[in-house]
């Protein structure tokens, strides 16, 4: 077997929305769901704890959020309309 004279090798790795990598795709969704969570609690952030444990509960907790529907933005305020009662 040839040995590499290159100091290189391939690697798989997965990058978030930021641009870091991580060298899992569990690495990088986790981080992913810690940022749609934001930051939760004074001091220490609970937020890494409760993404780990969303991410563990998901087979129970999806069909729950599922029965909320469809999640529907509301309408766009028109500031210019008029109550009818005029000026």
């Amino acid at each position: 077997m040839a040995s590499n004279p290159l100091p290189i090798r391939a690697v798989e790795a997965w990058e978030d929305s930021t641009g870091t990598t991580h060298p899992t795709k569990e690495g990088a969704l986790t981080v992913e769901v810690e940022r749609v969570l934001g930051r939760i609690g004074n001091g220490e952030s609970l937020t890494p704890g409760l993404a780990r444990k969303i991410i563990d509960q998901r087979e129970a907790l999806i069909p729950l959020l599922e029965a909320f529907g469809p999640v529907v933005a509301p309408p766009p305020v028109n500031l210019h309309q008029t109550d009818g009662q005029g000026a």
